[in-house]
């Protein structure tokens, strides 16, 4: 494409001094030597502005690579705020569960304590009771596991997402720097 460009470029320059050349019938040596000189001079002037013309399609494509990048650093900051808001979320879910295994856990207590002092006519509704009381407590240790288990997965995750961008963010940061 720049070499059409200079082609074309040269070939105006050419036919601008040809009708010159033309209209004049006699050219002294003087005024050969001049064009000749000028003529030189534009080449010389369309190899600048061709060189010009590379280096900034280059600039071009380097900032749009660039360009492209910051909207991946962009995106992917994104995701890891979500991400740490889903742990924060699931964070408070672990203290919400936690509280209520304690909870439970004295309320189980309780019932063991008071067991012992309670009238035998009694005894079945305590009984019943505790196996609520144990199967709560059971189904939150099972959350509380699960939840633990998707935490620690999630921190894992977050961290190697934070690297990832830290690195990328350093090569376009570096790019950054050779532009300017």
């Amino acid at each position: 494409m720049m070499t059409t460009c200079r082609s074309i470029l040269l070939l105006a320059a050419l036919l601008i001094f040809t009708q010159t050349i033309c209209f004049s019938n006699e050219l002294t040596s003087e005024e050969r030597s001049d064009f000749a000189i000028e003529l030189f001079q534009m080449s010389q002037s369309l190899d600048h502005l061709t060189q010009q013309l590379k280096a900034q399609q280059a600039l071009d494509d380097e900032n749009q690579k660039l360009q492209s990048a910051i909207s991946y650093l962009s995106f992917r900051s994104r995701s890891i705020e979500m991400m740490q808001y889903d742990l924060r979320f699931k964070k408070e879910r672990l203290s919400v569960i936690e509280k209520n295994i304690e909870r439970i856990a004295e309320e189980l207590d309780d019932y063991e304590d008071n067991g012992t002092t309670i009238n035998i006519n009694n005894n079945a509704e305590i009984t019943n009771g505790n196996r609520k009381k144990e199967d709560q407590l059971k189904i939150f240790r099972e959350s509380h596991e699960t939840l633990s288990s998707d935490i620690m997965r999630l921190e894992n995750e977050i961290q190697v997402q934070k690297d990832e961008l830290s690195s990328f963010e350093v090569y376009v940061q570096e790019r950054l720097s050779l532009i300017k």
